[in-house]
C-alpha cells in the first residue's frame, strides 16, 4: 500500500459508508489515529486498500473489523454496493458500499482515534467549510455520494409520506372500477 502511493501505482480500495438507520440521515465518521503514516488525525469514512487476491467485499469487511469491530462479529447485515470510483488523486479504483448499522463498535486505537455520528447535511457543510480536516478520499467519496445518491428523506416528511401511503391504500379499497 505504501509503495502504491509512493510510486503512484493504480490499486484497489473499498470504502464503507455506515448509516445509523434506514433514513440515511446520519453517517459514521472516524478520526484517523495520529500514528497512521498517511493523513494522520484526519476525518474519514471507513475502508482501505485491498490485499492481493482479495475481493472488494472481502476487503470492506476486513477493514470494518480492523477499524471498528475489533473482537466483534458483524450481525446479519448487508453491505450494499453504492458506486464505483476512479480516484485519480490517490490512483485508486474504489468500490463504495452502504451499511446500515448502529453499533456496537470497538475500535483499534492504532487505526482510529475516535468515531461519531454526523448528519449528512452537517457533514457536507463542514467538508466545504473546513476541507483540511478530511482525507482526500473522504472528500471525494462524499462529493460523489451527494451527486449520485438520492437525498435522505427528513424524518417528519418520511412519517407523513407513510401516513399518506396508508391513506392511499384505504381510498383505493373504497372505489372500484365501476365508480370511476
Amino acid at each position: 500500500k505504501k509503495n502504491a502511493h509512493l510510486k503512484k501505482l493504480w490499486h484497489r480500495a473499498a470504502a464503507v459508508l455506515i448509516f445509523k438507520d434506514e433514513s440515511l440521515n446520519e453517517t459514521l465518521i472516524q478520526k484517523r489515529s495520529k500514528v497512521k503514516d498517511r493523513e494522520p488525525g484526519l476525518l474519514c469514512q471507513q475502508g482501505g486498500h485491498l490485499t492481493s487476491g482479495e475481493t472488494y467485499l472481502q476487503g470492506a469487511l476486513r477493514e470494518l473489523h480492523e477499524e471498528l469491530l475489533v473482537g466483534l462479529s458483524l450481525p446479519n447485515v448487508e453491505l450494499s454496493p453504492l458506486f464505483r470510483l476512479k480516484h485519480t488523486h490517490e490512483n485508486e479504483f474504489q468500490l463504495v458500499y452502504k451499511l446500515v448499522y448502529s453499533g456496537p463498535f470497538h475500535i483499534d486505537k492504532e487505526e482510529v482515534e475516535e468515531y461519531f455520528w454526523v448528519k449528512m447535511d452537517d457533514l457536507m457543510k463542514d467538508i466545504k467549510a473546513h476541507p483540511e480536516k478530511y482525507t482526500q478520499t473522504c472528500k471525494f467519496i462524499f462529493s460523489e455520494y451527494q451527486q449520485r445518491c438520492p437525498k435522505p428523506i427528513p424524518e417528519k416528511s418520511r412519517r407523513k409520506r407513510e401516513e399518506d401511503d396508508e391513506m392511499d391504500g384505504e381510498e383505493e379499497e373504497e372505489f372500484d372500477d365501476e365508480d370511476v
